[in-house]
């Protein structure tokens, strides 16, 4: 059997990717995440993917694939469709972000998905601190069972939650799927352990970047797989292309000096906003914190991220900075004459533990003293500004990605108006980002000096682009198979 390439997402679009690699016998995804501009064709807040209509709305709006031996028999079952034996032999996840892992909660648990160590971390911490995702664990659903009194009642979670079958690898240490070999390297991105591959199949190899930049903290991790790839002649390389008509790169650097200045000037609160689980953001900020000689604020899920990583190189540790007492359901944290053993109950089981930590600080602490705080505050969490109240020479400094489409511009306006109304003025309000994606120019000497046989394209909405880059790309289409010669 010749070896194949089917894409199932990543095409023309930003994310999305689920590439299927066929060799002799052997299947293996890559990455299988969610297609977000197919997705807000036909969801919003308003209308969602109904949960209890198990997988038809994914078929359906084509978010997934029609693909024997890939979906979970509880799922199928509940559809009216038939179970099915398992047919696929893995999983290659490059990064944690939902275009790339997202729709593993509908993936059998027998098929095994392999990840960095980090990768897997952050994949455990969104299970642990969302009630939406199943990346390493699997809860059965619509499945019942008898009580002692007789009764029918419904599985939950804590009755029969089951470990995913998560392969952790090592970097740089190659490793065998049925007939292909994969090298896996760490790469620079905006989430940390973030992986491409290198796949040694019957034809030749392939090189899949994943997502990728050079001008983040740690370029020579880039440099490294490039070079890596580069060595080992491929026959293909598929290549994330987000950026590629652009020709610069705001580096983490940049952003730790421009935010730097913005904050030093500023005379009261510092209202800061950025990728929750961004490691490298979170200790540009906690650097700036300490030059500034304010103390950094985050909120529970930034504490359990610190947490998780306590025991690695990541810094800051969970120590060196504040856990904001965010209020929650009956909010109160904030009464002082509530009944105190009710306060815990406004949490999540995960959240009691930081509520109880030594170094929280409260709303009305932040709203004292705050020229004392670096404050997180996300876009779901603007409201807690009404009650600390922000005092005229208060800054928001916002470190996402800036608007690129209708959606999310009204969402912006959006925000605008809330700053408004918190009396934070036009012109304290700043922008400062650095994306996780590579630049134009960047691609283009990486492909360059790969110099594999054949070049496709994903991740990207202007493909057509890379004819500029190379005569060799090609272009894949959904569903269709490409055949590795």
């Amino acid at each position: 059997m010749p070896v194949s390439l089917t894409f199932y997402g990543g095409i023309g679009e930003i994310g999305g990717n689920k590439i299927l690699l066929e060799d002799s016998g052997t299947k293996i995804f890559l990455d299988f995440g969610m297609n977000f501009s197919q997705y807000k064709k036909y969801y919003a807040e308003f209308i969602m993917p109904r949960k209890g209509a198990g997988i038809k709305d994914y078929f359906a709006m084509n978010l997934v694939p029609k693909i024997q031996g890939l979906y979970r028999d509880d799922i199928l079952i509940h559809s009216g469709m038939k179970p099915e034996s398992r047919d696929i032999d893995a999983i290659l996840i490059t990064h944690a972000h939902m275009d790339h892992a997202s729709h593993l909660d509908l993936v059998k648990e027998e098929i095994p998905v392999y990840c960095s160590d980090y990768t897997n971390r952050i994949m455990k911490v969104f299970d642990e601190t969302t009630k939406e995702t199943e990346y390493t664990k699997v809860v059965p659903r619509f499945k019942f069972f008898k009580t002692e009194k007789g009764t029918t009642s419904r599985v939950t979670r804590k009755q029969e939650e089951r470990e995913r079958d998560i392969k952790v690898f090592q970097y740089n240490k190659p490793f065998k799927i049925g007939s292909v070999s994969v090298t896996p390297y760490q790469v620079d991105h905006s989430l940390p352990g973030a992986t491409a591959y290198i796949l040694e199949t019957s034809e030749g190899n392939i090189v899949y970047t994943g997502d990728l930049r050079f001008h983040g903290r740690n370029p020579e991790k880039t440099e490294y797989f490039v070079e890596k790839a580069k060595e080992s002649k491929p026959s293909l390389l598929i290549t994330e292309g987000t950026r590629i008509k652009e020709k610069k790169s705001f580096t983490e650097e940049d952003v730790e000096k421009e935010s730097s200045q913005h904050i030093s000037k500023c005379t009261e609160l510092a209202v800061i906003n950025y990728p929750t689980r961004d490691l490298d953001r979170i200790l540009t900020f906690y650097k700036i914190s300490k030059n500034c000689e304010r103390k950094m604020v985050v909120d529970f899920r930034q504490a359990f991220l610190l947490k998780t990583f306590e025991d690695t190189e990541v810094i800051p540790k969970l120590k060196d900075v504040l856990i904001y007492k965010m209020p929650k359901s009956w909010f109160l944290v904030n009464h002082p004459e509530a009944p105190k053993e009710q306060i815990p109950l406004d949490y999540d089981i995960w959240e009691r533990e930081f509520l109880k930590a030594e170094n929280t600080v409260s709303t009305d602490e932040i709203k004292r003293d705050q020229k004392e705080y670096l404050f997180f505050c996300s876009d779901f969490q603007l409201g807690n500004l009404l009650d600390i109240e922000p005092k005229n020479g208060s800054i928001y400094l916002n470190s996402t990605t800036e608007p690129f489409d209708e959606e999310m511009l009204l969402d912006k306006e959006r925000k605008d108006r809330w700053l408004d109304i918190l009396g934070i003025a036009s012109e304290k309000r700043f922008q400062v980002h650095c994306s996780g994606h590579a630049n134009g120019v960047d691609l283009r000497k990486m492909i360059g000096k790969i110099k594999a046989k054949k070049v496709i394209p994903i991740h990207t909405e202007f493909p057509q682009f890379f004819k500029k880059i190379t005569k060799k790309t090609i272009f894949a289409k959904y569903g269709e198979k490409i055949i590795l010669q």
